[in-house]
C-alpha cells in the first residue's frame, strides 16, 4: 500500500464492537472488531466484508495479499485502541487477535 503515513485514521466503538477506518489514496479500509460474535470484519473500498472468525481464523485467506500489511497494522492499532475496554469478551478476543497476528507474521 502506498502512502500509509499520509492516511487518515478514525476510530469508533460501542457496546458490542469497535471500528477502525483508514483512508489511503481515497480508498477507505475498515476493520470491525465484533467481540460479541468473536469476529473481525475487513472491508476494502466498496468490496463486501470479509469475515474472519477469531475461533479458527477462517477467512484470512480471502484478504488480498497486497492489503495484508495494512490489515496487520490496523489489527495492531485496534488492539491498542481497545485496551481499556474492560469487558471479558473484549479481552478474550483481543488475545485471539494477537494469536492471529503471530500466525500471520510467522508466514
Amino acid at each position: 500500500m502506498d502512502n500509509i503515513n499520509n492516511s487518515q485514521i478514525r476510530f469508533s466503538s460501542g457496546p458490542a464492537a469497535a471500528n477502525l477506518y483508514q483512508t489511503i489514496n481515497q480508498i477507505t479500509f475498515r476493520l470491525c472488531f465484533d467481540w460479541s460474535f468473536d469476529s473481525v470484519y475487513w472491508k476494502s473500498g466498496t468490496e463486501c466484508d470479509i469475515v474472519i472468525n477469531l475461533q479458527d481464523f477462517s477467512g484470512l485467506e480471502l484478504i488480498n495479499s497486497k492489503e495484508m500489511n495494512l490489515f496487520i497494522l490496523m489489527c495492531k492499532q485496534m488492539i491498542t485502541k481497545t485496551q481499556y475496554h474492560d469487558y471479558t469478551k473484549v479481552n478474550e478476543n483481543r488475545a485471539r487477535i494477537l494469536l492471529m497476528l503471530n500466525k500471520l507474521e510467522a508466514i
